[in-house]
């Protein structure tokens, strides 16, 4: 009997040590697994850094000063190792009889404002809360964080869908999200973000919402902002963020001597823009995003700058040396949306455009603040040039059945349309609102450009009109065999004779191009009406030419109303 205790015993031992082998094993491969994740994660933009310590800021704002204190020291003692802090809490500045207001004392802040020193590097969990410097008058040094040292802000609760939504302050206020706010400036070389040194500053979430700068300048002042201010060779990487209803106002004299913006790269400093997004700010040189000289501006896909305000107008950005084109701007289809102000007809240095989006047209990404102008490649070259306009004529599109034009449907050319004609499967811009017998001469001096300006080419391809000169045989004036017909092409060009934009024509009930009303278009029209495949294969400009009474798609009463115009019996003006 003992033996045969003994016999089991030794079994289940050796059972135990089975498990527990097991066991061991199951716990090395997954701890082999969660390594490989957080490996994976760090790779990936570097959202995830390696820390070698973490604190949680929570309490009174004395009490997360002395966290963020303990933080800083931790990193600057340990040869900059990185430190991970998180909000745990909304952090607010307290009244201070110094700075007017101050988060705290110590190494890690300077003059009322959150500090990363030089030799530290920290990442800062907004974690979906808010740090407010809470100053309600312009002060020096009234920003909210100064970074000297390596920084990255993150915020678990920001996701660009969410920050797209954020159109007012009472949106953004009654929102989860990481926020940074409450700077109230007067000086320059600063913003509530303030970025310096060399180091590395990386942001891929958070709102700057409601800070404000209002500086008056003694002399030549350089340069200030309001959100994000990247001074000279900081390198500064936006892979997400929201800058959003700041205020950059600089008053008197000296205004116009320097520059400023929501967000401002300085002289000989770096960005990297993927998705942030800059909208909604006011200004009063540039509202939204704008640089120094010899900067190096790197633009990727996801970036945005757009409504963004001026007194008066609109101020989106303003690349003084141009910038560079990273990648495929509408990658992983991501929506790239950029505004710009620049001089008109003066070239904006766009350096590997034509590498990544060759053949695309710059109007899906750029558009000019300034509505006479049109975003435009003049030998690779990104240019703002006037675009085609008229007080007779509209640019006009065919969606679900219906002609419709821009201006009764508030369409801005250049700024609104791209989109809205891919979404109607449509490829080429058509000028409509042009009556059969109309003229070459007549179309001409209905349009902003001079005749020595616009190049036409009949329905056939060929050239009737060259920039002021008539081909041979051709009557500009002649309203019958030379009149103006659907399918004609217009292109326009700058007064450096480089083209700007092709434009195709279509007048109303002209079906066959040839500019006038006939029989024949009445036989076509009718064949079209009765055949939805035909109708649908024809291009849009005789789509619109055939669709006049336009109460939603063909019909026979179309070919009876240019059967009633051939009897003079209606004015086919009353139908445009």
């Amino acid at each position: 009997m003992a033996k045969i205790i003994k016999r089991a015993g030794i079994v289940f031992l050796v059972l135990v040590i089975s498990l527990l082998l097991i066991l061991g094993c199951m716990l090395a491969v997954n701890t082999a697994t969660e390594d490989k994740n957080a490996e994976l994660q760090n790779n990936d933009g570097n959202v995830q850094e390696t820390a070698d310590k973490s604190y949680t800021l929570s309490g009174t704002c004395s009490q997360m000063a002395t966290t963020w204190n303990t933080a800083i020291t931790y990193s600057k003692n340990n040869s900059a190792v990185n430190v991970n802090v998180t909000l745990g809490g909304n952090w607010t500045a307290q009244s201070d009889s110094t700075y007017t207001t101050s988060f705290g004392t110590g190494d890690g802040f300077s003059k009322g404002r959150i500090l990363i020193p030089s030799g530290t590097k920290i990442t800062l969990e907004l974690n979906g809360y808010t740090i407010n410097r809470n100053l309600t008058t312009a002060i020096k040094g009234g920003g909210v964080i100064s970074v000297a040292g390596e920084f990255v802000l993150k915020d678990s609760y920001y996701t660009k869908e969410k920050a797209l939504t954020l159109d007012s302050v009472a949106k953004i206020e009654s929102t989860r999200i990481g926020k940074i706010t409450g700077a109230n400036i007067s000086s320059h070389m600063e913003a509530a973000l303030s970025i310096d040194g060399s180091n590395d500053c990386k942001i891929y979430g958070g709102v700057f919402y409601n800070n404000k700068l209002n500086y008056t300048p003694s002399s030549s002042y350089g340069f200030t902002a309001s959100a994000i201010y990247n001074n000279g060779w900081a390198k500064a990487y936006f892979f997400g963020g929201l800058v959003a209803f700041n205020s950059t106002i600089v008053n008197g004299a000296y205004k116009d001597n320097g520059t400023a913006a929501a967000v401002l790269v300085a002289d000989y400093a770096y960005s990297y823009l993927y998705d942030l997004i800059i909208k909604n700010n006011y200004g009063n040189i540039v509202a939204g995003y704008t640089c120094g000289d010899s900067h190096s501006t790197n633009i990727g896909a996801g970036f945005q700058v757009y409504d963004n305000k001026l007194i008066d107008s609109e101020a989106e950005s303003n690349f003084s040396d141009g910038f560079t084109v990273l990648e495929p701007l509408d990658k992983d289809g991501k929506i790239t949306r950029i505004g710009l102000t620049r001089a008109a007809n003066t070239s904006i240095s766009s350096n590997n455009y034509n590498t990544h989006n060759n053949g695309v047209n710059p109007l899906k990404f750029f558009f000019s603040d300034n509505d006479d102008y049109i975003a435009t490649l003049q030998n690779n070259k990104l240019m703002l040039c006037r675009k085609i306009e008229s007080d007779k004529y509209d640019l006009m599109y065919y969606q679900n059945g219906y002609r419709k034009n821009y201006k009764d449907n508030n369409i801005i050319h250049g700024r609104d349309d791209y989109s809205l004609l891919e979404n109607c499967g449509m490829s080429e811009y058509v000028l409509g609102n042009i009556l059969p017998n109309t003229s070459i001469n007549t179309l001409i001096s209905n349009i902003n450009f001079a005749g020595s300006k616009v190049v036409i080419y009949n329905s056939k391809g060929q050239v009737v009109y060259n920039k002021g000169t008539a081909t041979s045989g051709v009557d500009i004036n002649n309203t019958i065999l030379n009149a103006v017909g659907t399918g004609w092409r217009l292109e326009t060009y700058s007064d450096s004779n480089l083209k700007i934009e092709t434009v195709y024509l279509s007048v109303l009930g002209d079906v066959n191009g040839d500019g006038r009303i006939t029989a024949s278009d009445i036989s076509y029209l009718r064949q079209l009406a009765s055949d939805k495949t035909m109708f649908n294969n024809i291009s849009v400009a005789k789509k619109l030419a055939c669709t006049i009474d336009n109460r939603g798609g063909l019909s026979i009463v179309d070919g009876e109303i240019l059967r009633l115009f051939i009897d003079k019996k209606v004015d086919l003006s009353n139908y445009l």
